[in-house]
């Protein structure tokens, strides 16, 4: 099944478009002793690549009428190796396109926690509890049910990680809304809104090449879902910046004994743990972090588990 996202994908921070479903060509530099991707894309003010990033749910939609793309459109096969640990922490993967990693090369996944949406019935009032952590239980999924409140976001990776190590993220504000629909004929739809706001301190000159401000700069006016800015700070470099992102997605659904299964253009996507309690719908989609592995060519998702063995906890081929 296609680990493919729908509430929460966040886009590449800088790529010139994307986000699932989120041109420029792309460079990518290859980790000391790794083989794997660090890789960088877009345009900055000085003509220095900035980074992009790739974190995302699993278990909701593989289109998006939101000018977003999704993670892998291949329909390629994916090897899952739940159970491995992943040692990388900074989910950068090299779009030339600005949508998809290049044809051909490994793309790691790896699961970083739950994303959960607390949902009432239509015009109904429910306890706003959050927890991330899931307890499916059975009940009645069939209605027009609104986004009430959320938590999860608080386990996002830090974005730049990967090409800036000292580098600090914190998620300051998050806010999800938005309806899902899920029909008696076994049809959906799914209109969400996510917003997050979030702090990064970093030494945007040792690491990318560029002043504060003009780091800044380049993300506010990139065409993508951020905007912000950095300002310098007792000799940091600290970014405020904040993502929007719309998505709509819609298809047919199945409820298994894992969960709901979205299905999208005949691709079943990954289960998403529920609990339908009366008028309280409670969903839990996996956030996920990709990694992708440029000098690492496949065929299909079986040649990047021969290759690279347990680093992610799934597989695909782009």
């Amino acid at each position: 099944m296609k680990p493919a996202p729908p509430l929460l994908r966040l886009p590449h921070l800088f790529a010139l478009s994307g986000l699932i479903a989120l041109g420029c060509t792309a460079e990518t530099s290859q980790a000391e002793g790794t083989g794997e991707s660090s890789s960088t894309t877009g345009l900055s003010a000085t003509g220095d690549e900035l980074p992009s990033s790739d974190t995302s749910t699993s278990g909701a939609a593989a289109d998006s009428t939101s000018g977003n793309a999704t993670g892998s459109s291949t329909g390629d096969e994916v090897v899952d190796t739940s159970g491995s640990s992943s040692e990388d922490t900074g989910g950068f993967i090299p779009r030339p396109d600005g949508g998809f990693p290049p044809a051909g090369v490994c793309v790691g996944i790896s699961n970083v926690g739950f994303l959960s949406t607390v949902h009432a019935a239509t015009k109904s009032a429910v306890d706003p509890t959050c927890d991330p952590v899931p307890a499916p239980c059975e009940g009645d999924i069939v209605g027009e049910w609104t986004i009430e409140a959320h938590c999860g976001t608080e386990v996002l990776p830090n974005f730049f990680a990967a090409q800036c190590p000292q580098s600090v993220m914190s998620v300051l504000t998050s806010s999800v809304q938005g309806t899902r629909v899920f029909n008696e004929d076994l049809t959906f739809s799914h209109s969400n809104q996510l917003v997050l706001d979030v702090e990064v301190v970093l030494d945007s000159m040792d690491c990318f090449g560029i002043e504060c401000e003009a780091f800044g700069n380049a993300i506010d006016q990139q065409d993508n879902n951020f905007s912000g800015a950095c300002a310098e700070l007792e000799s940091e470099c600290v970014c405020m910046l904040s993502l929007e992102n719309n998505v709509d997605y819609s298809g047919t659904y199945s409820v298994e004994d894992a969960g709901v299964v979205h299905t999208t253009n005949g691709n079943p996507l990954q289960p998403v743990p529920v609990c339908a309690d009366g008028d309280r719908l409670t969903m839990w989609e996996t956030l996920t972090e990709t990694r992708a592995y440029p000098d690492t060519l496949c065929d299909d998702a079986s040649d990047c588990q021969e290759a690279l063995g347990d680093k992610h906890e799934q597989w695909f081929c782009a």
